[in-house]
């Protein structure tokens, strides 16, 4: 989890001096498609963590396979 957090910050603050620049010049655009698309991806690495740590505790607390896992969502 720490690793994830401290990647996700760097990745959102890294590119947020270019954009400040970028808004200072009128391209609000640039900034609102750049910000949305690193929360994208931040978004979609956060909730395959969230999905593969369930996965694991699943099978190390009660056995649970792929098919238990998946009969729950069934």
């Amino acid at each position: 989890m720490l690793v994830y957090y401290v990647g996700a910050g760097i990745a959102q603050f890294s590119v947020k001096p270019a954009m400040g620049v970028a808004m200072s010049m009128g391209m609000t655009w640039a900034y609102v498609g750049i910000n949305t698309l690193i929360t994208a991806v931040v978004g979609v690495v956060a909730a395959a963590g969230i999905a593969s740590i369930y996965y694991e505790l699943r099978l190390i607390k009660e056995g649970a396979g792929p098919q238990q896992v998946a009969a729950v969502f069934s």
